[in-house]
């Protein structure tokens, strides 16, 4: 049984442990024992989906939706937003307004971003409905099949017109915990560009990243 859960239908061992406490998986109609063998006609139901608080106060906002289904909201998040709060003093970040749409549509589930982005750039956030679609889309994240890329106008001309950046960024200890720069012993970074336009003292740059670091693609482009 716990091979077919996390094997075949790809939920993660600590969503089973939930799921078990709350009597959500059923085989057959009955609760069943993750040791027990499947056989051929038996019919196994889990339930991915349950009513939760959002965890935030919804607000009132208005939002460019790309698109949305039963599982996934995609946002085109605007400059200058947050996309969720960092202190107890955030109170109208892009998840407030989530929060807002999905108590709109009658839907009771927390506000779950898969990624974010930085509250000056804009561009597309993509937001699980349920703590199942979140689990997967996490998964493709850190196995990298999920590709995240971004266009980036920068000042002055690059040396090469495509290339990788492989360099450690970490928090600058003279300026300041929340300044990132590269640094010997800094968290892994890896950021792949390529030049899309240049435009006389200025570039434009497509880049995706391989990892996620803080203001990782400001911190390599200023290296």
């Amino acid at each position: 049984m716990e091979q077919l859960l996390t094997g075949t239908l790809g939920i993660s061992r600590r969503m089973i442990q939930k799921l078990t406490r709350s009597k959500g998986i059923l085989r057959n109609r009955k609760a069943p024992f993750l040791g027990a063998r499947v056989r051929i006609g038996d019919v196994v139901a889990a339930r991915v989906a349950s009513e939760e608080d959002a965890g935030l106060e919804p607000v009132p906002m208005e939002l460019d939706i790309v698109h949305e289904d039963a599982d996934v909201l995609v946002i085109n998040k605007p400059p200058f937003l947050l996309v969720h709060p960092t202190t107890a003093e955030h109170r109208s970040t892009l998840a407030h307004g989530v929060a807002f749409h999905f108590q709109q549509q009658g839907l009771r589930t927390k506000v779950r971003p898969v990624h974010r982005i930085d509250r000056d750039t804009s561009g597309l956030v993509l937001f699980a409905k349920t703590a199942f679609a979140h689990q997967r889309l996490d998964r493709q994240l850190r196995e990298r099949t999920l590709e995240r890329e971004y266009l980036a106008l920068v000042h002055g001309e690059l040396a090469d017109d495509a290339g990788v950046i492989d360099q450690p960024i970490g928090r600058d200890k003279q300026q300041g915990s929340q300044l990132r720069v590269v640094r010997a012993g800094g968290e892994p970074a890896t950021t792949r560009f390529e030049v899309v336009e240049k435009l006389g003292g200025a570039t434009l740059v497509q880049l995706a990243m391989e990892t996620g670091r803080t203001h990782q693609i400001r911190v390599h482009l200023a290296h």
